[in-house]
């Protein structure tokens, strides 16, 4: 049930960040064309491109970690013993929950600052730029926990 639940958020990640992309490419274009070409520029599009980037990294680097597409130098951990390699990852997962648990905390206090004024052009919370980091955080404590989980599991049963 926890695997199914993370595979579907990391779906919705997927769809959210390729759907911000999208809006944020095309405001980037419509205001190249009305600055350039009809001389009357929107103020919003760089506000909400920025906005919409701050939401795309924070949602990519969680369908990474849960792909396992982060960059890593694995040589040492690679040469361990299956039963050792299979702790050390579970070390590094618990690690790196804690991190991101410091960051939900810090981008929690963040959102309560910010929040009580608003963007320039949008007219948004500032609040909201702090909730990518709070919301991919929580995603990705997830997910480690449930790998965290599995490996025990097959350490357990003796599997690598």
């Amino acid at each position: 049930m926890w695997r199914a639940a993370n595979t579907l958020i990391m779906r919705i990640e997927v769809l959210v960040a390729a759907l911000m992309l999208a809006v944020a490419t095309s405001s980037i274009i419509l205001q190249v064309f009305f600055r350039y070409f009809l001389r009357m520029p929107f103020s919003w599009p760089e506000e909400l491109s920025m906005f919409l980037l701050n939401w795309i990294t924070f949602l990519g680097a969680s369908i990474l970690l849960k792909r396992n597409g982060h960059i890593r130098v694995s040589f040492l951990v690679d040469n361990l013993p299956h039963r050792v390699r299979g702790i050390v990852t579970i070390c590094l997962n618990l690690l790196m929950s804690l991190a991101l648990t410091v960051m939900v905390l810090y981008g929690i206090g963040f959102f309560q600052i910010h929040n009580v004024s608003r963007t320039v052009a949008l007219h948004i919370p500032r609040g909201y730029f702090s909730l990518p980091l709070i919301l991919a955080s929580l995603s990705m404590v997830s997910f480690l926990l449930q790998s965290m989980r599995d490996q025990v599991l097959a350490l357990k049963n003796g599997n690598p």
